[in-house]
């Protein structure tokens, strides 16, 4: 089995004081085999992030949420992916 890389990192490279906001990034690759994907195909789903428990909480989802509070987990939200 392909080993997963991933890579986490803050900006600026020191770690900030507990009360201050800082900028992060996370990337993580999965190989499609773990998943069952295939390239050429697609499936259905959104990708989000929440933020309900920072100081300014906030929600982003990739493909629209129609919706006044947040509910990711609602099929006729998803998008189709094609693995490419």
């Amino acid at each position: 089995m392909a080993l997963t890389r991933r890579n986490a990192r803050l900006h600026p490279d020191t770690l900030p004081p507990d009360n201050v906001l800082s900028d992060w990034d996370l990337t993580v690759e999965i190989p499609f085999s773990i998943l069952g994907l295939q390239r050429g195909k697609s499936f259905r789903g959104n990708f989000y992030k929440c933020g309900d428990k920072t100081l300014v909480p906030h929600f982003v989802s990739w493909a629209p949420i129609k919706k006044l509070k947040p509910d990711f987990h609602r099929p006729e939200f998803f998008a189709e992916l094609v693995i490419a």
